[in-house]
């Protein structure tokens, strides 16, 4: 183990663990754009369903638009919080540039899909273009860079 990797703790004295950018890049990814968003967004629409007497989707998709923003910034406030206690992090502008473009890859591909499924443009790519500009810009300023 090397002298700064030794000294290198998180809270909990847990040594911090030292992998590649592209490993701290898709836990990032996963954790922060894809298993909170997920809750949360969960936890959204059954809100939405119990106040909303409007049962339109449109409605609905309209204000996950304005929704899904906020939710994945707290989403990766938290995952940057648990990358930052847990990894050595050398490269932080590098983590959050991987992070987004797999965003982009895997949420992007998904929605391009359904287009060529349906021939419909959903109002749902204008929702997703705000998610990856907020992820890419949280992600930024809230993964640091590991100091002794």
């Amino acid at each position: 183990m090397a002298y700064k990797e030794k000294y290198l703790y998180n809270i909990y004295m847990k040594e911090k663990k030292n992998k590649s950018d592209l490993y701290i890049a898709i836990t990032h990814w996963l954790t922060s754009g894809f298993v909170v968003p997920l809750i949360l967004v969960f936890l959204t629409v059954i809100a939405l369903g119990m106040f909303l007497p409007e049962k339109d989707p449109v409605v609905y998709e309209i204000i996950m638009i304005f929704l899904s923003p906020i939710i994945y910034w707290l989403g990766t406030m938290y995952g940057a919080n648990y990358i930052n206690k847990t990894y050595i992090i050398k490269n932080k502008d590098k983590i959050a540039k991987i992070s987004a473009l797999t965003l982009l890859i895997i949420g992007g591909g998904f929605r391009l899909l359904g287009f060529i499924n349906s021939g419909v443009l959903k109002l749902e790519f204008i929702g997703f273009g705000l998610i990856l500009i907020t992820f890419y810009i949280a992600s930024k300023k809230y993964i640091k860079n590991s100091t002794l």
